[in-house]
């Protein structure tokens, strides 16, 4: 049985690249202004309402900072918060000494894009193939089915080789007043 095509795509719409090739001082201020404020908010919704435990930690902050090559991080998904819990695990020193590095995330259609024209624009890897060949992050929970090439499609198109980061999330069912664990890499 063979994978169903992708759906055609609707004529008449064209869709600029959304990140400038040289972004300009405003765009580089509204950016990290947004990722701060995202930032920020994790930590004041998840601080003191549960205990992360991060394991192999600063693996995967030496990764972080060496950008001399692309990262790709993949994560199973045990709740809708599991992406803004994450950023919550970073010190404030942690996160702004690599704002610039931050990642793209890779979401599901059926949460996140519900209208078919997000969907299609949203799903495009492209994005996350022209990131990483800046020798950016890209963040994945992939979805577990057959048919999805994202994570292979990434590394394979990538002009460099990516440094491939398992993270396990465990304990995120019962999330306040519990410990939540990160794994990252080998346990």
């Amino acid at each position: 049985m063979s994978a169903k095509p992708p759906p055609p795509i609707p004529t008449g719409l064209n869709f600029e690249w959304p990140f400038p090739k040289k972004p300009s001082l405003f765009y580089k201020i509204k950016s990290r202004l947004t990722l701060s404020l995202v930032y920020l908010t994790s930590k004041t919704l998840f601080c003191g309402l549960n205990k992360m435990v991060v394991r192999n930690k600063q693996t995967f902050l030496n990764l972080l900072e060496d950008t001399s090559k692309p990262l790709i991080t993949v994560s199973n998904h045990r709740s809708n918060v599991d992406d803004p819990l994450f950023w919550h695990v970073f010190s404030f020193r942690e996160f702004f000494r690599n704002i610039d590095r931050w990642r793209y995330t890779l979401t599901a259609h059926n949460i996140c894009f519900t209208k078919p024209l997000h969907t299609y624009f949203f799903s495009l890897v492209d994005f996350c193939i022209d990131a990483l060949s800046k020798n950016g992050w890209v963040h994945m929970f992939p979805e577990g089915k057959v048919t999805k090439v994202g994570i292979a499609r990434l590394i394979s198109e990538s002009k460099t080789p990516p440094t491939l980061l398992p993270i396990w999330f465990n304990g995120m069912r019962e999330l306040f007043d519990k410990v939540v664990e990160v794994v990252v890499g080998a346990r």
